[in-house]
């Protein structure tokens, strides 16, 4: 929630930032953006960018820097990175389930096995 809700869900906290143009219209954008990719408030319904969404945090791309100079806070443990995959492993439906299986994974973000 801590990390990814400003962008990710219909729980935004706006920022004082949001309120000036034209930082305002780079903000709105870039949330809109992160809740059609993905959107934690809406895990009911597809996402259009949940597929990759682990492959993205791990590669360091989320959350970006341009977010991150601003909010600290957003960084995350290497821990949370690893919870935060296997919950998008795991949103990202049969397709992505799939493709886990066929690495080894039982879909979930796990390993089978010992």
């Amino acid at each position: 929630m801590r990390a990814c809700f400003d962008c990710h869900s219909n729980q935004t906290t706006w920022a004082w930032q949001s309120n000036i143009a034209p930082l305002s219209w780079g903000i709105q954008r870039d949330v809109d953006q992160g809740r059609r990719q993905l959107n934690f408030s809406e895990c009911n319904r597809p996402h259009e960018g949940s597929d990759n969404a682990a492959e993205v945090v791990a590669k360091g791309e989320m959350p970006p820097a341009r977010y991150s100079i601003v909010h600290p806070e957003a960084q995350l443990s290497a821990r949370e990175e690893q919870v935060l995959m296997a919950a998008m492993t795991t949103m990202g439906g049969q397709e992505r389930g799939r493709s886990a299986e066929a690495r080894g994974g039982d879909g979930r973000g796990r390993n089978r096995g010992p």
